[in-house]
C-alpha cells in the first residue's frame, strides 16, 4: 500500500539561475498515482519550482501554511476527496493562486462544474505533451501575477478610500466646535442688551451662515459614515404608507416656500418593509429635495413609492433642466457638481445623489437615474430596493407640483 508523503519528498528546487531566490513562485501538483507525480517533477523541474504531494489532505495542510503558491494542479478522481473539492478549498486558501485540472477521466460535467464552482485557468487532458503541459502552466503563472497586481491596487486603492473618509471625518468633526462658539457668540451679543436694526441683520446672517455650514458638516459626516458600513447597523419593520405620507408633507413644504401649486393623487393600500427607515427617509426626501432645486417656474415634479416584483422603488421626476452633460454616474460621485465654476446658479456640496446611492448600497440596491424622454427635459431619480418576497400591486402615488411665477 503506498502512504501519501511529505511535500518536501517531492519538491524539485527553482531553476539553477533563480535557486537563491526564495520567492520563486510554487507550482503545486496534486494527484494520487505517485508515478505520475514522479513524471511530472522529471518533466518540469528544469523550468518551475514544483511541489509534489499525492494525498489532497496533505496538500491542504502545506497550503495552510505556504506563502506565494502561484499554481495548483490537481486531478479530479482522487479517494477520499475528489478535486473539484479540494481546488474549492484550495482557493479559499490562495485566492489568487492559478487553478489547472490535469485528469484522465475527462468528462463534459466535470468540466462545466469546474467552470461554475471554482474559477478555473485552464482544463486539461492526460496524457498532455510537456510542450502544452509547459505552456499552460506559464500562462498560469502570468494570470496568478496580473490578479497579484489587480489585488494589490485594488487594496491601495481601499486604503486611500479609508484615508479620505477619515480626513472628511476628522475635518467635519473639528469644524463643529468652532461654528458651535461663533453661534453662541452672536446668540449672548444678541442677548447681552437692545441692537440696532443693522447689528441685528448681521447677527442673523452671522446664524444662518453658521447653520448652513453646520448642515453641510452633518452630510459629510452622515456620507462618511455610511461609505464606512459595509451592512445596516438599524433595520425593522416600518410602513411605507407613512414614508410616502412624510415626503408629500416635504414636498408641500417646498410648494409653500417656493410658490409652487401641489396636487396630490393618492391611492394607498398598507404594507410594510425591512430596513433602515430613517435612512430610507433621509435619501427619499434628499431625491424629492434634489429635484425642488434645480427646477425652476413652469416646471413639474412628480414622487410616488411603488412596489413591483421583488423590488421597492422610489422615484422623483422633473421637467428641470436635466443632466446637460447626462454624466450619470459621475453625478452620484460626492461633491461633483455639473457646473464647476464659483458664479454657479446652485450652491451645495454635491452629496444629495452620493447619499442616496450610498443608502441603496447598504439595503443592497441601486439608484438609477435617466432623462425625463416623455417630457424631453428633466431628470428621472429612482431608488431601487430589492424585496425577498415578490409583490405585484402599486401601493404609492404621484405627488405633482407645478412651479409658477
Amino acid at each position: 500500500m503506498q502512504h501519501a508523503l511529505t511535500p518536501q519528498d517531492y519538491e524539485s528546487p527553482a531553476p539553477a539561475h533563480e535557486a537563491e531566490t526564495s520567492s520563486e513562485p510554487i507550482i503545486l501538483m496534486v494527484d494520487d498515482e505517485l508515478n505520475a507525480l514522479l513524471g511530472l517533477r522529471r518533466a518540469l523541474r528544469n523550468h518551475f519550482r514544483v511541489k509534489a504531494i499525492d494525498c489532497p489532505a496533505a496538500a491542504l495542510e502545506f497550503l495552510a501554511s505556504a506563502e506565494n503558491v502561484a499554481v495548483v494542479v490537481s486531478d479530479l478522481q482522487m479517494p477520499y476527496m475528489d478535486g473539484l473539492t479540494f481546488l474549492q478549498e484550495a482557493q479559499a486558501l490562495h485566492p489568487n493562486a492559478s487553478l489547472v485540472i490535469l485528469t484522465g477521466n475527462p468528462t463534459g460535467d466535470s468540466a462545466i462544474e469546474a467552470i461554475n464552482t471554482i474559477r478555473i485557468a485552464r482544463y486539461l487532458t492526460k496524457p498532455c505533451t510537456t510542450t502544452d503541459l509547459i505552456q499552460t502552466l506559464s500562462s498560469a503563472l502570468n494570470l496568478h501575477e496580473q490578479q497579484q497586481a489587480f489585488a494589490q491596487h485594488s487594496n491601495a486603492l481601499d486604503d486611500l478610500l479609508q484615508a479620505k473618509h477619515a480626513m472628511f471625518s476628522t475635518v467635519s468633526h473639528e469644524l463643529r466646535t468652532p461654528l458651535h462658539h461663533i453661534g453662541l457668540c452672536a446668540d449672548l451679543i444678541d442677548a447681552s442688551e437692545p441692537q440696532t436694526n443693522e447689528v441685528s441683520d448681521y447677527l442673523s446672517h452671522i446664524r444662518a451662515s453658521c447653520s448652513q455650514l453646520d448642515d453641510m458638516v452633518t452630510r459629510i459626516l452622515e456620507y462618511s459614515r455610511l461609505r464606512g458600513m459595509n451592512s445596516l447597523d438599524t433595520q425593522g419593520h416600518f410602513s411605507v404608507e407613512k414614508l410616502f405620507d412624510e415626503c408629500r408633507q416635504h414636498l408641500d413644504a417646498a410648494a409653500s416656500e417656493q410658490d409652487m401649486t401641489v396636487s396630490h393623487a393618492s391611492k394607498l393600500s398598507s404594507d410594510w418593509y425591512f430596513g433602515d427607515e430613517e435612512l430610507l427617509r433621509k435619501a427619499a426626501v434628499s431625491l424629492v429635495s434634489n429635484a425642488v432645486k434645480f427646477c425652476s417656474a413652469g416646471d413639474q415634479i412628480s414622487f410616488g413609492i411603488a412596489r413591483k416584483p421583488h423590488q421597492l422603488r422610489i422615484q422623483v421626476a422633473d421637467t428641470g433642466p436635466g443632466l446637460q452633460s447626462r454624466r450619470f454616474d459621475d453625478v452620484q460621485e460626492p461633491f461633483f457638481q455639473e457646473d464647476g465654476s464659483y458664479t454657479r446658479e446652485h450652491g451645495g456640496l454635491g452629496m444629495g445623489l452620493a447619499f442616496v446611492r450610498e443608502v441603496a448600497r447598504l439595503h443592497g440596491g441601486e439608484l438609477r437615474l435617466r432623462e425625463n424622454a416623455r417630457h424631453g427635459r428633466g431628470l428621472i431619480a429612482e431608488l431601487v430596493i430589492p424585496l425577498d418576497e415578490p409583490g405585484a400591486f402599486y401601493i404609492g402615488s404621484d405627488v405633482k407640483a407645478t412651479l409658477v411665477n
